[in-house]
């Protein structure tokens, strides 16, 4: 009587441990399946939210990584019930559960108490935690590759009895690695899709991506019979801020120019390098009765970018502009001569104006 129960407990056990592997193992496919799939990052993490949820309670659940170069700590993904304030910080200064256990590189299962006594010992600051309840209880592990760690992920609750055991962080850490390993491939593949499409100085356009752009708005605007803008920009004066100042200078002032330019166009506009300090913006649905706010936009931020140069010299522009009319189009090497050709002759008055 006494060794059936006992024999049926442990059977219920092993099939229950039997289980709980093959779900687990069905969750660690799942994410590689889509780990080698085209999805972005992005699109990549409401996967691992899912996939994580069969296995544990993930209701509440959040990604931390971190940018060493910036000394950031930031959360491309969160979803909580109570908290939805998750603001990138200096991880030198945060002061919260998860970058303690991104210091520590340590996993950490905590309640109130717990969370309280770390507060009071110097660990952490209370007011840094987010949203502590008397029922709170918060799973954070470490996301490591080989020595290195790229950031943390965490599950909470805010009910009682608490959710997570001892267990469910060896189920978490064992599933943390292979996030990690998924997240920083797909960080590489992104990175090396960018390098392929974007100048790595300015982070505009490449020329070679540009012109795909612009082939493809090309496109549409036939399909659509709308109209689009071409504006071929020119910094003046630019070999003269190389050559006396230096290269970095040169690189600076290039950069900052993009920052100026971008900040005055829409989401859907682009902004392509096409070489050494010219630029090519393509300004879809948009016609010459635009020009005027584009210019006066472009006007108020070269302004404002001229007050923050500390060096003897001010950045200005030649801007040549071509537009796309539905009922006379033209092919985009012409679209691109004329827009090249007017801002020449704008950079030949301006020099002109200048001596």
């Amino acid at each position: 009587i006494d060794k059936k129960p006992q024999g049926t407990v442990v059977l219920y056990k092993d099939i229950t441990e039997r289980k709980q592997s093959e779900q687990l193992n069905t969750v660690l496919h799942n994410i590689a399946k889509a780990v080698n799939s085209d999805i972005t990052l992005e699109q990549l993490y409401p996967i691992i939210h899912q996939e994580l949820n069969n296995i544990i309670d993930a209701t509440n659940f959040f990604i931390a990584l971190v940018d060493v170069e910036k000394d950031e700590m930031y959360f491309p993904y969160h979803r909580d019930e109570k908290d939805n304030d998750f603001p990138t910080r200096r991880l030198s200064r945060a002061n919260n559960l998860t970058a303690y256990i991104i210091r520590s590189v340590q996993s950490l299962l905590v309640n109130l108490k717990q969370i309280e006594k770390m507060a009071d010992e110097g660990d952490i600051k209370l007011e840094s935690v987010g949203a502590v309840t008397a029922d709170i209880h918060w799973l954070g592990v470490p996301l490591k590759i080989k020595n290195k760690t790229i950031g943390a992920m965490v599950v909470q609750g805010y009910i009682s009895p608490h959710l997570f055991s001892k267990k469910d962080i060896q189920l978490m850490e064992f599933v943390s690695s292979q996030i990690a390993t998924a997240i920083q491939r797909k960080q590489m593949e992104e990175e090396m899709e960018k390098l392929a499409h974007f100048d790595s100085l300015t982070g505009a356009c490449n020329r070679g991506y540009g012109l795909s752009l612009l082939e493809r708005e090309l496109k549409f605007a036939r399909r659509r019979k709308t109209p689009f803008l071409l504006i071929y920009i020119d910094i003046d004066d630019f070999k003269n801020i190389n050559d006396t100042f230096g290269h970095g200078e040169g690189d600076q002032a290039l950069k900052k120019v993009v920052r100026l330019l971008k900040s005055a166009l829409r989401e859907i506009d682009i902004i392509c390098r096409m070489g050494g300090d010219e630029f090519l913006l393509i300004f879809p649905d948009s016609s010459q009765k635009n020009l005027p706010i584009i210019k006066e936009r472009f006007n108020k931020n070269l302004i404002k970018l001229n007050q923050t140069i500390d060096k003897p010299y001010k950045i200005g522009f030649s801007i040549g502009i071509s537009c796309y009319d539905p009922d006379n189009p033209q092919p985009m090497d012409e679209l691109i001569r004329i827009a090249d050709n007017k801002m020449y002759e704008e950079k030949k008055k301006n020099f002109k104006r200048k001596k």
